[in-house]
């Protein structure tokens, strides 16, 4: 989490929450992110991760 502070990520944090809310495929929403960009593969993968677990963990809190 330390490593995401940049606001560069906050897109795909943005849509890792709405990957998981929308109930589209996460894994598909993955490897769609690896084609298209193009660096920063390892933070982008973990911020959509951390999008994703959020909507979950709102819920149990």
């Amino acid at each position: 989490k330390e490593r995401l502070t940049n606001v560069l990520f906050a897109n795909m944090i943005m849509l890792g929450a709405l990957t998981r809310l929308s109930g589209m495929d996460h894994a598909a929403m993955k490897r769609a992110m690896l084609e298209v960009i193009p660096r920063f593969h390892e933070q982008n993968l973990a911020a959509l991760d951390l999008g994703y677990d959020l909507p979950a963990a709102a819920r149990c809190a």
